[in-house]
């Protein structure tokens, strides 16, 4: 099969293949011989339903970057020789290739305010250099990813049907998410504004180990892994950011009474990324901006407790109360956000 692929981007028989273990989704492996550099990779279409709309929003995007001076040169898409952006095995998987960044690198984790203000400068600048390109022209890659509403009717349903033993150990939760259901109430509240609230192109996975930085001076390349690049509503990645980051705990731990709202990190990513997109987003948007944790990770622990009612179905598990375990995590750290800076009333 790898031959077959290889040959389908034009990878001579003679290169180095190396599997690449970084990432989660997508199986990837390095090809590099005297003239070529590149990825080959297969697309996870368990995840990504519609992998042609994830090399066409790339192109989209390569393309416009490529019109610009100073920003962003992200990694080329890799095109077949009849210029087609996909190949399809007859195994029935899709691969695609994308040229290799050489002496590039990428952190793992946060370890410091400087590396959390570099990273969350990156993400608001890569979506700046987008503000000019219209979000109708991207494809949205996953379907409701961060529609707030569209999780809590999930949530709704999942209650509903859900057997009255796994509801009563969980009441708690229930209870909470109840509780703050002004946040999706507020979801719905944007929606209903076009001209306050925008859509923009958001990343949507900005996890420090999607930034690329430069071997020789450490600093940053460019932003990777844009599968989820899409139209997304202004909290979005920086929520994202500050509920994964700004946590002490893993977010499936259960040593609850340990768990501290790292500050310092979280004012450095709101200070790198606000400072950066500040000039793009609307005055209702930068009001509400210092919010963006809060609704994610409301919105994370609505998701592991619908799925825990749903009895795992979609979260990889590894004992029966995980999901369980997940939400009562993310309320209390959501509780920690709320007691450092209190919702509006």
């Amino acid at each position: 099969m790898m031959k077959d692929v290889m040959d389908a981007f034009n990878v001579s028989d003679n290169s180095k293949v190396i599997p690449i273990k970084q990432g989660l989704i997508n199986q990837t492996y390095r090809c590099t011989d005297e003239n070529n550099d590149l990825l080959l990779q297969q697309v996870n279409t368990n995840v990504f339903k519609n992998p042609l709309a994830l090399q066409e929003n790339y192109n989209t995007i390569y393309e416009h970057l490529q019109q610009k001076k100073n920003v962003f040169q992200i990694p080329k898409l890799i095109k077949r020789i009849n210029n087609e952006l996909l190949y399809r095995h007859d195994d029935g998987n899709y691969w695609r290739a994308f040229s290799y960044i050489a002496n590039s690198f990428t952190f793992e984790k946060i370890t410091n305010e400087q590396s959390a203000f570099e990273a969350a400068q990156c993400y608001a600048r890569f979506s700046a250099q987008l503000a000019d390109l219209s979000f109708t022209l991207i494809q949205y890659t996953i379907p409701h990813f961060h529609d707030l509403s569209f999780r809590f009717r999930q949530f709704e349903e999942a209650l509903a049907g859900a057997e009255l033993s796994v509801k009563k150990g969980v009441a708690n939760e229930i209870e909470k998410i109840f509780h703050h259901r002004y946040i999706p109430e507020f979801y719905h509240f944007i929606t209903s504004q076009p001209q306050r609230f925008r859509k923009y192109i958001m990343h949507h996975d900005c996890k420090i180990s999607n930034i690329l930085f430069d071997a020789t001076n450490n600093k940053i390349v460019c932003p990777v892994d844009l599968d989820t690049t899409m139209p997304g509503y202004f909290f979005s990645d920086l929520g994202d950011m500050i509920r994964s980051m700004g946590n002490n705990l893993p977010e499936d731990s259960t040593r609850l009474e340990e768990m501290q709202l790292n500050s310092e990190i979280i004012q450095a990513i709101f200070e790198g990324y606000s400072n950066e997109i500040s000039p793009y987003f609307t005055p209702d948007e930068n009001t509400w901006l210092p919010f963006s944790g809060h609704i994610l990770t409301y919105m994370q622990a609505l998701r592991f407790l619908t799925d825990h009612l749903n009895k795992n179905i979609y979260y990889q598990v590894n004992y029966p109360l995980h999901n369980a375990d997940r939400t009562k995590n993310q309320l209390q750290f959501l509780q920690l956000l709320l007691q450092w800076k209190p919702w509006p009333e």
